[in-house]
């Protein structure tokens, strides 16, 4: 690999398929209840404040003289129970940064949606309704690549990320 990665990376022969999304959250306990409560994910870990014990590389931006200093909390969700599909959401606690969330919008740079399969477009939206969530758009046909057209709405996170979830 060039440029080869750091010593503190443990040497790997090959890597995985995406299993998860990441983002980055102001508020970990707010966006993990707007993704159980309101959209229904399941838990697949939500854990304590954490802080290394000696320094250590981190895929979120922590300085590498802070990581043990600065704790973070995460949560892993999932609609479905798997190893694909998780919504994993972070929260670094004790650094300050800028807030781009309203530019959670096309055009961008980077990922601009996360989408759900689901079989019944309708009977998803009124459950985000009922359970207290809003739309961000309304469903919608819209063609997605080999899929062809699909119906498709969106509702965006606490920290403004945008999730859509889709039916043939």
């Amino acid at each position: 690999m060039s440029p080869p990665l750091p010593k503190a990376i443990p040497d790997f022969e090959r890597m995985t398929a995406p299993f998860n999304m990441m983002q980055m959250v102001a508020d970990r306990d707010m966006a993990y209840d707007f993704f159980t409560g309101v959209l229904g994910f399941e838990t697949f870990y939500k854990g304590k404040p954490y802080t290394a014990k000696t320094p250590t590389p981190t895929p979120i931006g922590i300085p590498l003289s802070l990581t043990t200093s600065v704790p973070y909390r995460a949560g892993i969700v999932y609609p479905v129970a798997g190893e694909f599909g998780r919504m994993e959401m972070i929260e670094v606690m004790g650094l300050d940064g800028f807030d781009y969330s309203d530019q959670c919008e096309a055009p961008n740079l980077g990922i601009l949606a996360v989408r759900y399969p689901v079989e019944d477009i309708d009977q998803a939206r009124a459950t985000v309704l009922r359970r207290g969530g809003q739309l961000w758009r309304d469903v919608s046909q819209v063609v997605i690549g080999d899929m062809g057209e699909v119906s498709l709405f969106s509702v965006k996170t606490p920290d403004g990320a945008i999730m859509q979830f889709f039916a043939p």
